[in-house]
């Protein structure tokens, strides 16, 4: 037998227990019908139906056709953009629209989220990241989200943006919203109440609706970060240009916003030696070469990669700096190098960042 949750008109309101996921034999679930109406409620039906399946397994709804996560870039909490996919690559995303005016389930969402991420395993909660998307962008200014945000948990991202672009990314995944309205004194903000859990590769597997708790979200999420995919270790970048071959660069995830590594082995095939005498990023306006001679750091000017030979940059040798990127470097990001070799050329290469620990595999030469 399949259930249904009917559109709900009237001002139900999400916190209510006939919003909750209780009931075991719960096959499908109409995600337009699950509307919070934090001071006030409108039925919406023009989001898409999305069928979900039950699982014995969660306290949440597993769906049985993952959705893809919205690729959509907004505005985080600094005023910078944040492309919600490029920047969620290879973690779990938990995304939720709501905004920071809603009197009840909106700050409850949030608190149970930090309360659960609090008492995870430290590995576990690494691996997740919370997203907030305003659902009133004109009173949801960077710096209002910021703050409300970090009173919950200071890693949860904030996003902004105009109203259409919002709407339309809630749309994709199935969540209904109402533009907001002032009616009878009270300011109207209507919007789906569920969180939606996305895997490294940007699918969404898991539906938490209004009422869950912090025990229940970490016990899902514990579970949930074994059965599904998130970062896969990138291929290495390669690329070759007059007779010199860049392998296996990459950029490992930097544990500061400051300063980043960059690593690649240059092989040389022609009979002159080669001189690497500079180095762009383009996530960075400062990019140089340096040698770690096991007692100081030392900036190097050039650096020569011996002809018919190899010059490896690998850590506790040469190394590229990338310093102050201009955003935040994560596993399954890319960094573009450009490598300026004399009068052979420039040599672009794409450097996957990859985990922490990573190193690429051993090749023969």
């Amino acid at each position: 037998m399949n259930l249904f949750w009917p559109a709900i008109r009237g001002g139900l309101p999400s916190h209510s227990a006939g919003m909750r996921r209780r009931a075991a034999g719960l096959a499908v679930v109409l995600l337009s019908g699950a509307l919070a109406g934090c001071a006030g409620s409108t039925g919406v039906a023009d989001a898409p139906v999305r069928l979900l399946g039950p699982s014995s397994e969660f306290h949440g709804t597993w769906l049985e056709r993952p959705i893809p996560e919205p690729d959509v870039t907004l505005t985080d909490t600094s005023g910078g953009p944040f492309d919600l996919r490029r920047e969620t690559a290879g973690r779990l995303t938990l995304v939720y629209f709501g905004y920071t005016h809603c009197p009840d389930v909106c700050p409850t969402t949030m608190a149970d989220l930090a309360s659960a991420l609090r008492d995870m395993p430290k590995a576990d909660r690494a691996e997740i990241q919370v997203v907030f998307i305003t659902t009133d962008p004109e009173r949801d200014t960077p710096a209002v989200l910021r703050s409300w945000l970090a009173s919950f948990d200071t890693s949860f991202v904030g996003l902004t943006g105009d109203y259409a672009t919002i709407r339309a990314a809630a749309k994709s995944v199935g969540i209904a919203l109402q533009e907001p309205a002032s009616k009878k004194g009270d300011y109207e903000v209507t919007h789906g109440a569920e969180v939606i859990a996305f895997d490294g590769a940007h699918q969404g597997h898991l539906v938490f609706t209004s009422g869950m708790s912090s025990s229940e979200y970490a016990a899902d999420l514990h579970r949930l970060l074994g059965t599904v995919p998130l970062a896969a270790t990138p291929p290495v970048g390669d690329a070759t240009v007059s007779g010199l071959r860049v392998t296996d660069a990459y950029v490992p995830q930097p544990a500061s916003p400051d300063v980043a590594a960059g690593y690649f082995t240059v092989t040389d095939s022609g009979d002159r030696p080669a001189v690497l005498t500079g180095v762009d990023a383009d996530v960075s306006p400062t990019a140089s070469i340096h040698e770690n001679t096991g007692t100081s750091m030392r900036r190097l000017r050039s650096v020569t990669v011996p002809a018919h030979g190899s010059l490896v940059f690998s850590p506790g040798g040469y190394h590229l700096m990338i310093e102050s990127p201009g955003r935040k470097l994560r596993s399954g990001d890319h960094v573009r190098l450009t490598l300026t070799f004399g009068e052979a050329g420039r040599i672009t290469v794409d450097a996957p960042v990859t985990p922490v620990g990573y190193r690429p595999p051993v090749r023969s030469r």
